[in-house]
């Protein structure tokens, strides 16, 4: 298998033929040997059933159906999951992206590079919703991982499989999958996009996620720094603030055993204060660690619970 498209799907019903039509023709074209999954997660409409007809239409059409609605990260995890192609591309199904694009980005991989991300250039959305928004949270990403990347909201990316197999998405990171497959060592290079604007559906971002943004690029900083040694960070602010609660200790112990004062003040509040808030930092860290531990020992991967899987041979993809 040469490429899987990657495809999340919620509540998307009148997209989805045309998306199904326009891929169908540049992938053939190409002569691209192909497979196209799509994500249902957890759709409302009618999504679904039309995600089941163009799978009866075309066996190199799979369809994984959540119980529930669970993210675009989570779907996108699931996706690489199942992909069994050398080259992954991600592709949005609300028509904005233009999958004409996708042959330029198949053949930058086939150039020698592991990862090429879209840079929507001409954005067809309302400026001060999304767009401004946008570049003010791509402003910020950029200063914090030091990465040259334009937009990292584009869901249109591709990447050799070994990039991204060892990556395992969930909450908001899937903005992120290129910046996590980066640090890997894997290279990248940009690519202009046609962005085109939406004609149905609603659009599922606001001007909330520009804040939710800046808590995920702490999120990828710490497991960039501190993956699987979050004990480093925590048990370092712990020992901080024991060794400011001692110092507290003992202006007491010298106002008891030297001054004979006897009387209560807000020194002896903040020793309480910082010896707890040490002990609890380091056990934090060490709970942290039995999770990591827990996770690796166990390769606990999934991110959704799967209702269907469509065109799957007993469960599995071959």
């Amino acid at each position: 298998m040469e490429v899987s498209i990657v495809i999340p799907v919620y509540n998307e019903e009148d997209n989805l033929p045309i998306l199904y039509d326009e891929l169908y023709n540049v992938l053939n074209k190409e002569v691209i040997d192909y497979e196209i999954i799509f994500v249902n997660d957890g759709s409302t409409d009618n999504s679904l059933q039309i995600l089941k007809g163009i799978a009866k239409s075309n066996e190199k059409v799979k369809v994984i159906s959540f119980t529930r609605n669970f993210g675009q990260s989570a779907a996108m995890n699931i996706g690489i999951k199942y992909s069994r192609g050398d080259i992954i591309v991600f592709l949005d199904s609300d028509l904005q992206n233009n999958p004409r694009d996708i042959p330029i980005f198949i053949q930058k991989i086939k150039e020698g590079y592991d990862i090429v991300v879209g840079w929507r250039q001409n954005r067809k959305d309302p400026f001060f919703t999304k767009v401004l928004p946008s570049k003010i949270a791509n402003f910020i990403i950029r200063k914090i991982t030091r990465m040259n990347i334009h937009d990292f909201g584009c869901t249109l990316k591709a990447f050799k499989k070994e990039a991204i197999t060892n990556i395992n998405l969930y909450g908001e990171l899937h903005r992120f999958i290129a910046a996590l497959a980066i640090w890997n060592n894997n290279s990248y290079i940009e690519v202009p996009v046609e962005h085109r604007p939406r004609k149905y559906g609603k659009s599922k971002y606001n001007l909330f996620r520009t804040f939710k943004v800046i808590l995920d690029v702490l999120n990828i900083s710490f497991i960039k720094g501190y993956k699987l040694k979050p004990s480093y960070i925590f048990g370092g602010i712990g020992l901080i603030f024991l060794a400011i609660g001692f110092v507290f200790f003992l202006i007491t112990a010298y106002r008891v055993l030297i001054l004979k004062h006897l009387e209560a003040t807000p020194v002896v509040f903040l020793m309480v204060v910082f010896f707890s808030g040490g002990i609890q930092a380091i056990f934090i860290g060490l709970l942290a660690e039995l999770i990591i531990n827990l996770h690796l020992q166990q390769g606990i991967t999934q991110t959704a619970e799967i209702k269907e899987l469509i065109n799957f041979k007993d469960g599995k993809n071959v």
